[in-house]
């Protein structure tokens, strides 16, 4: 008889007790919050960091399994499983510490490439199995929101500037300029910039150094020698458009990271230093062999970068390569201004048939060539 009424009270107890034990595990998987992230850096490795509350008002203890992950913007990054956890029946608040570490270093170079330039969301989130095993199980999750801002951001790499013109290359000044939007990243690297003409022809390459404190802007630029894209005459006398690609690696020095980090197409308007000449000459008979060439020989310097700056010897020159040379002229030419040089050279009578042409020899402290400007007219 008493085993039975224990069996019967058992059969009547059953449902309130397993309707207890939902409402206990229930109710704790209700009170999981999580605090907002804070981020921090050391060495290679950013700790996102959090802190997980959870309360077990109920008559019964209960187990807790944890697992945090952070999902970004375009995939989940890392996720950690923490041990399970005993809480206690009517036990107070308990403030679990939840760090996920993401090992800058170790991940993809199209993760490191995003981290570096561009802002993104991503979320923290536990998920939590909560269980008063064998009788119930329930999962749970709670999540807050973080933002990581990139040490590179706006990276921009600008219009060339022209410091220097010889023969066969042309010098530029590449600058370069971003914003390290990071609060604790303070950024220094080093930087190879590779230039491929229009037809994708590697031209030249420049190497620039980058140190910038968390929350500050950073500029510089990279000299660059590039073979010139054409033969110098027509690079001097003729207007142009020189378009390039330029492609940075970027290696992060304190972070042992290296990414092929941005290819941007650049584009430079080139303007004739030599623009439009115009001579204008008269004939003076020396003696009966030879005759004296004079006149003036005007151009503007069309090219926004280049000062034209050293000594220009007139010269005329035959079919046959003969030379005939006049007075050297110091000139320095600024973008935008105009000049004129004298021509006065003596040439024998028997070149003024025709054929006769203009060169200037221009010299500077680092090169010397000649330039046709065109026939003597």
């Amino acid at each position: 008889m008493g085993l039975n009424l224990l069996i019967l009270l058992s059969i009547l107890l059953l449902p309130a007790l397993l309707s207890a034990s939902i409402y206990n595990v229930t109710w704790v998987a209700s009170s999981i919050k999580i605090a907002n992230p804070t981020q921090t850096l050391n060495g290679a490795k950013v700790t996102v960091s959090t802190v997980l509350t959870i309360r077990n008002m109920g008559p019964f203890p209960i187990e807790a399994g944890l697992t945090a992950s952070i999902r970004g913007d375009l995939g989940t990054w890392v996720g950690v499983t923490a041990p399970k956890l005993s809480i206690p029946a009517d036990s107070q608040l308990r403030s679990i510490p939840v760090s996920v570490e993401i090992d800058l270093s170790a991940v993809s170079e199209d993760d490191a490439k995003r981290l570096a330039f561009s802002p993104e969301n991503f979320t923290v989130t536990v998920s939590a199995t909560v269980s008063m095993l064998p009788i119930v199980s329930l999962g749970a999750e709670a999540s807050a929101k973080a933002t990581w801002l990139p040490p590179l951001h706006n990276f921009t790499i600008g219009t060339p500037l022209v410091a220097e013109v010889n023969p066969t290359q042309i010098k530029f000044e590449v600058p370069i300029s971003f914003e390290n939007q990071s609060p604790f990243f303070a950024l220094r690297g080093n930087g190879i910039i590779r230039l491929f003409d229009s037809n994708d022809q590697y031209v030249g390459e420049g190497t620039i150094t980058v140190s910038a404190q968390p929350r500050t802007e950073w500029s510089g630029s990279a000299p660059i020698m590039v073979t010139a894209p054409m033969n110098l005459g027509d690079l001097l006398l003729n207007d142009a458009v020189l378009k390039y690609r330029a492609d940075l690696e970027f290696t992060l020095t304190d972070y042992n990271m290296m990414m092929k980090a941005l290819s941007q197409g650049i584009e430079l308007e080139w303007g004739a230093p030599i623009k439009n000449p115009h001579a204008q000459t008269s004939l003076t008979p020396v003696n009966s062999t030879h005759t004296r060439i004079t006149g003036a020989l005007s151009f503007t310097n069309g090219n926004r970068f280049l000062t034209l700056d050293g000594a220009i010897t007139p010269k005329l020159v035959n079919g046959a390569g003969e030379t005939w040379a006049g007075k050297t002229q110091q000139i320095r030419v600024v973008p935008g201004s105009a000049v004129s040089l004298t021509i006065g050279v003596v040439v024998p009578n028997s070149q003024l048939l025709g054929g006769l042409r203009i060169v200037l020899g221009y010299k500077t402290k680092t090169l010397s060539f000649d330039l046709e400007v065109g026939p003597l007219g």
